[in-house]
């Protein structure tokens, strides 16, 4: 058996889709150098977690698990891009990519006391496979156990994005799991919810169970939203604060902010198929299609049309950098997607070559009778999106093309957002987004594919990646299915443009003095709790 796998560009799975970040740099981590102080309760303010502490329900897509449960495996926290054990303390994959083996270690515990066994590991991977909701574990063959420790999942083919769910699915205690599990974890990881007031407060406190104790014995999370949030920090309530790059310039006394780097990018999902269809979301049904951004020339128009650093300037205050893709500067990118924007001219002549004209005078072109205008959807709980979105709205008027910001629940864009754009957030140290987010097999699978993208060539691209035997394999169809020097998913110009890409943001804290976070990896996407990650080096 092994404990690490050697292979620094496939750990990087390990940081995974949804969540978990891998990759360490001079200039992404916190800098900090005063020691942590030695209380024995912190105070955040970080936001809302997702998921209701159960997997079932997304738990640890955005890697927010590993306070309260503990996953198979691990990104090293040396960030030295490695992948470890978590619950497994020993592992290895076969040479074909098709099984992975994991012996685990006996002297993890639930917080109830009860040993962590390959029971739980079994039930919990096999109750989310015929879930299906959540997390795509069709890959899974079949998960098999020997004795109380060790766990063998066998892959219908190899998968070069399987090992990221491994990072992400904390495990839950077979006989004790149950439809009111939300409301009553069962930790396996570092600390137990003691208390959660949706909205207004959670309390964890240490797991007496877990093998190891970190420093502080309770966390307090406080609940509020943005604004609230930022006025307990300064009245001297909170410890760690977390706020979106727009309101990063306060000045709050006994706190210093830290800009972390991240691959989390910002753009708008764009409907690829006309108005009048039917599908599915999340086992929802919903309405498909939009007429005007099913046209390409709507979503060519704003790719070269949109000024990215303005919007980096104005909306993240310079603390980001533009977005090409979800994936831009990582090892599966296709440099050739990159191209020079903000040019409003060539917009507007893809816009006229398509038929789209002003012929009313009113400022935003039409075609057959129809105005190129539409809803663009942003979770009203995040600033930042709407920044953005606002500011995307102000650049687009300009090209003729009126979009109209609306800030809503996440329930409601899921059930409208194959319909209606939405301002979207994607990034992981793992290729896999490319794979949920533009694959057509992924159209109706949880919440992928929200363009409903449906293009035979990258389909082929991507399912080739998804299989290789490696990762390094793989590379030459990520790519492809990017940009094959015909056709290709992604932001160029003269491409698809499932989406319109705008801006890769910074995570921003503000930190107590005398607080250390350590040595922070580059997060991926997921706002607030990505500073976790690395909760060993201060917690």
């Amino acid at each position: 058996m092994q404990k690490k796998l050697g292979m620094k560009i496939v750990a990087a799975l390990a940081a995974g889709s949804l969540g978990l970040g891998l990759a360490s740099c001079s200039d992404g981590g916190s800098q900090s150098t005063v020691a942590q102080g030695s209380e024995d309760e912190m105070v955040f303010a970080i936001g809302e977690p997702s998921g209701e502490f159960d997997p079932k329900k997304g738990w640890g897509d955005h890697g927010q698990q590993r306070l309260l449960h503990s996953s198979l495996l691990k990104a090293s926290d040396k960030g030295d891009g490695e992948l470890e054990g978590d619950l497994a303390k020993d592992f290895k994959q076969s040479k074909d990519g098709k099984s992975w083996e994991f012996e685990l270690n006996p002297e993890f515990k639930f917080s109830d006391g009860a040993p962590v066994t390959a029971k739980d590991v079994k039930f919990t991977y096999d109750m989310l496979i015929k879930d299906g909701t959540n997390w795509d574990l069709s890959a899974i063959d079949k998960v098999t156990t020997e004795g109380d420790h060790k766990v063998r999942i066998d892959l219908k083919k190899p998968d070069t994005i399987f090992s990221i769910l491994l990072t992400q699915i904390g495990i839950v205690p077979a006989d004790k799991y149950g439809d009111d599990y939300s409301h009553n974890p069962i930790a396996s990881g570092p600390y137990k919810v003691v208390e959660f007031r949706p909205g207004e407060q959670l309390i964890m406190e240490q797991n007496e169970y877990y093998p190891t104790k970190p420093k502080h014995k309770k966390l307090v999370f406080m609940l509020s939203d943005e604004d609230q949030s930022i006025q307990a920090a300064k009245s001297g309530q909170v410890d760690v604060l977390a706020v979106f790059p727009g309101n990063a310039n306060q000045k709050i006394k006994g706190m210093h902010d830290e800009s972390i780097k991240t691959v989390e990018s910002l753009g708008m999902t764009m409907p690829t198929l006309p108005a009048g269809g039917k599908g599915e979301t999340n086992g929802m049904p919903v309405k498909v299609g939009n007429d005007v951004t099913s046209d390409k020339a709507i979503r060519q128009a704003l790719t070269v049309g949109i000024d990215r650093e303005a919007l980096v300037d104005l909306t993240l205050d310079g603390r980001g950098k533009p977005a090409y893709s979800s994936v831009d500067d990582q090892p599966w990118f296709n440099e050739e997607t990159t191209f020079e924007d903000g040019k409003a001219d060539e917009a507007k002549k893809i816009l006229e070559k398509a038929g789209w004209k002003d012929t009313n005078g009113d400022g935003t072109v039409d075609k057959d009778g129809k105005e190129a205008e539409f809803e663009l959807y942003y979770a009203s709980d995040d600033s930042n999106r709407s920044d953005l979105s606002n500011a995307v709205a102000a650049q687009a008027k300009d090209l003729g093309i009126k979009i109209k910001p609306k800030g809503v629940t996440w329930d409601d864009i899921y059930k409208d957002g194959k319909t209606v754009p939405v301002m979207f957030g994607l990034g992981a140290h793992a290729p896999s987004d490319l794979y949920f987010y533009y694959a057509s097999d992924q159209i109706g699978v949880g919440y992928h594919n929200l363009s409903s993208y449906k293009n035979k060539t990258v389909d082929k691209h991507l399912k080739a990646a998804r299989h290789a035997k490696s990762l390094e394999a793989s590379l030459p169809d990520w790519k492809a299915a990017q940009w094959d020097g015909k056709q290709g998913m992604s932001s160029r110009p003269d491409a698809d443009n499932p989406f319109v890409w705008l801006v890769r943001r910074d995570h921003v804290y503000y930190v107590k003095d005398g607080l250390d976070l350590g040595k922070q990896p580059i997060h991926a996407h997921g706002h607030g709790w990505q500073i976790f990650l690395n909760y060993e080096e201060w917690l």
